[in-house]
């Protein structure tokens, strides 16, 4: 006996100091002596347990428990190895056991807790933890199993704080710093979430995950370079992780680096061709680059992944091409598009969204093609019948009672900031607010650049990079009115409206076609633009304004203006300039500039090209095919900055009007320089703003009634100097009544006392 007990006290020292082989060796020769020495095989299934060799150890302690049932230790470690084994019923017996025999046993009630986690009975583990922790409240180890089961039952703040108290007793625990940024993540408190984040990396450097969590922490905040260098470094860690391209993918489609994105989504779906999100997001920015086969293709794939979710069928129906080869073509497109929706809402449940989850609305559903407004068609029914599809899926809640001061809210979501500040800004630091605050509702890079350009104060609320936490952003926010700047060029904005934010919604020109969204309750629009019976149009009530609704400063053209050689032109060329996007470009206006360069041999046709070229080309194609004997005098130039922009349309000599979707700043910007700008009204709001600019100048000289006379008008203006000239002193001289438009101001303000005063009938 005395030499068991020798034996085994240098079996157990061996054991402490990590020589596992060697307490192996001296346990089983305690046992060859004595099989039924209850410690020995107590600890020799222990020294198992610990090599992962769950199914042996449970062996050996059983043996053990056989010996000796009255040991808490004993079933304590017999828990550890049946939950190591899978077997979650015996660990909790075991579990439950230990504490029969030894109710104050921390470690019974710890590995109680652990079972009970893995049965999913949660409450009962988190009382196991509780009670563990009250007798040993220095287990780090025990605080941080408490936050998981917390953050499984989705109380957050409470995770947060358990791991926190990880972190004290053991501050290098980096297990505990990642999973408190997870957490910190969850609550958007995006600071917190950074900082454990970083802390974890310090601690464990090469901790794949880490980084990509620290991406898409940066990603949230905007900070795009920072978040691309994380997923980059976590790339380098693991190169075959798919998730981390698709991330890094994500970002630089944030920074509408499309090519790039384009090229993350691919390597990704070649290391894994079932990630959904990667198939998604390949088709959303091939569909954005113009690739419009290739991203229905990937569309179809995404909907044989995941054939349940509904409207997979609609994703790859709703990618518009931005260039069609006649007029035909896009009838056909909204014809099958309409015929799809239309299938979709019969055969629909009354709510689309998949497990009631309100954030997927943002990740995967297919919007209203954003180049429909393009088409010189009246959107309105297609419009509807998106609308009606997501409606029904986000129930109006009731609104929080109002502030006791009149709150304004402007929505305008990230990379619409340059747009809105042109249009909007000079009305915004002109606003009388001694009755009614105002606040601009966008991202954190929109808030920024909002304060650097507004020469005025206001309030700000940042947009969470969720669609339903947004929602409840704006919902508390309490506003009595918002005005959305876009509703539709995104998917935030599109849906945002619908949950019915604020008593009284309205939407502008900043996207000049109806939404579509019964939630929203007003159009503000310009009496000057509309057509007769323009109600027919709009889902919305329309306001109209006596003036075109913005406040306007001229231009300033560059002090050094390059040469005409600098865009590859020559003095001898007549310029006729089309400074617009090239989806403007409807097939209609073909021919329009296939007359003006038969009848002037001299005319350039010239262009910016798209950033990425894809649609540049895809024009060149069509010109090739419909108009080839004059194709090759329309030239594109590269994609100018607003600089040699204003230098190019300085050197035009005439300035195109688009058919069907005209110029409404690039008017603003021509007329600031004193150019004359060819236009023909449309049936549309969205294609009579520059003949609106002409009648207000009243100067009607370029104002054209056929396209016949459209011809004939851009043709006399760029082959008669001296007319052009005499046009252009009159032009600058009578468009003074465009810009610095105070009378604009005092509609807009006007409008939303009368729209608050409505907000606050309503909510009485």
């Amino acid at each position: 006996m005395p030499e068991a007990v020798h034996e085994l006290s240098e079996a157990v020292r061996q054991h402490r100091a990590g020589r596992l082989d060697d307490a192996e060796r001296l346990y089983r020769a305690i046992l060859r002596r004595e099989p039924a020495h209850a410690d020995a095989l107590h600890l020799l299934g222990v020294t198992f347990h610990q090599r992962g060799l769950s199914a042996e150890a449970v062996g050996y302690i059983r043996r053990a428990i056989e010996c000796n049932p009255r040991t808490a230790d004993f079933f304590v470690n017999l828990a550890a190895a049946c939950r190591a084994a899978g077997d979650a019923a015996a660990a909790i017996a075991a579990a439950r056991e230990a504490v029969r025999l030894k109710p104050d046993h921390h470690a019974a009630h710890y590995n109680l807790g652990s079972a009970l986690r893995d049965q999913g009975k949660l409450n009962e583990a988190i009382a196991a933890f509780r009670r563990s922790l009250s007798l040993c409240p220095t287990n780090a180890d025990g605080w941080f199993h408490l936050a998981g089961v917390f953050r499984d039952v989705d109380s957050p703040a409470d995770a947060a704080d358990c791991y926190q108290k990880a972190i004290d007793l053991r501050p290098g625990f980096a297990a505990a710093h990642f999973n408190l940024g997870n957490v910190y993540t969850a609550l958007h408190q995006l600071d917190l979430a950074e900082a454990a984040y970083r802390r974890a990396i310090e601690l464990e450097p090469n901790r794949t995950e880490t980084w990509y969590n620290l991406g898409a922490c940066l990603r949230a905040q905007e900070r795009s370079t920072e978040a691309i260098a994380c997923y980059r470094e976590a790339h380098r860690l693991d190169p075959e992780d798919a998730a981390t391209l698709n991330n890094l993918g994500g970002v630089l489609q944030d920074l509408n680096e499309l090519a790039g994105a384009a090229e993350c989504y691919r390597a990704a779906l070649q290391r894994d061709g079932n990630l959904l999100t990667a198939c998604d997001n390949l088709g959303r920015t091939l569909d954005k680059l113009g690739c419009t086969e290739e991203a229905r293709e990937h569309f179809c794939t995404a909907r044989r992944l995941d054939p349940d979710r509904p409207l997979r069928d609609l994703q790859a129906a709703a990618v518009c091409p931005p260039v069609f080869d006649d007029a035909g073509q896009i009838d056909r497109f909204r014809n099958d598009l309409l015929a799809s929706l239309e299938r979709e809402i019969e055969r629909r449940p009354p709510a689309v969204v998949s497990g009631g989850s309100l954030a997927d609305l943002a990740t995967y559903a297919p919007l209203p093609p954003y180049n429909l407004q393009f088409h010189g068609r009246d959107d309105r029914r297609l419009k509807e019948a998106f609308a009606a599809l997501y409606m029904p899926s986000i129930p109006e809640q009731p609104l929080p009672p109002p502030a006791p001061r009149p709150r304004v809210g402007f929505v305008v979501t990230r990379g619409h900031e340059g747009p809105f500040l042109r249009f909007l800004g000079g009305v915004l630091e002109r606003l009388d607010r001694s009755r009614f605050d105002l606040a601009v509702v966008c991202s954190p890079s929109g808030r920024d650049r909002n304060r650097r350009e507004l020469a005025a104060e206001l309030s700000y609320l940042v947009l969470p990079p969720r669609l339903d936490l947004a929602a409840e952003a704006v919902r508390a926010a309490r506003f009595d009115v918002l005005y959305h700047w876009e509703v539709g060029s995104d998917a935030f904005n599109y849906f945002l409206p619908m949950f019915r934010l604020a008593p009284v919604q309205c939407v502008s020109v900043g996207l000049p076609v109806t939404t579509g969204i019964g939630r929203i309750n007003y159009f503000l629009t310009s009496r000057a633009v509309e057509p007769p019976a323009a109600e027919a149009h709009y889902t919305e009530n329309l306001i109209f304004g006596e003036t075109l609704l913005t406040w306007q400063r001229r231009v300033v053209p560059p002090a050094i203006r390059p040469s005409r050689d600098t865009f590859g032109l020559a003095e001898r060329d007549h310029v006729y300039l089309f400074p617009h996007k090239l989806t403007k470009l409807h097939p209609d206006f073909d021919t329009v500039l296939a007359e003006i360069l038969a009848r002037d041999s001299a005319a350039r046709i010239v262009l910016a090209a798209d950033k990425h070229g894809t649609i540049a080309e895809r024009m060149r194609e069509r010109w090739k095919r419909r108009i080839p004997d004059e194709a090759g005098r329309i030239v594109f130039v590269p994609r100018l900055g607003f600089a040699n922009f204003l230098a190019l349309m300085h050197l035009a000599d005439v300035v195109l009007d688009p058919l069907h979707y005209g110029g409404g700043l690039t008017s603003y910007d021509a007329f600031s320089l004193g150019k004359a700008v060819v236009t023909v009204p449309g049936p549309f709001h969205r294609g009579r703003y520059t003949a609106a600019f002409y009648t207000a100048m009243g100067v009607e000289d370029c104002v054209a009634t056929t396209l016949q006379d459209y011809v004939e008008i851009a043709v006399g203006i760029a082959c008669d100097a001296q007319r052009r000239q005499a046009l252009e002193a009159t032009i600058r001289e009578a468009s003074h009544v465009l810009f610095e438009n105070d009378a604009a101001v005092r509609e807009h303000q006007q409008v939303f006392e009368r729209l608050i005063e409505e907000s606050r009938c309503t909510t009485r």
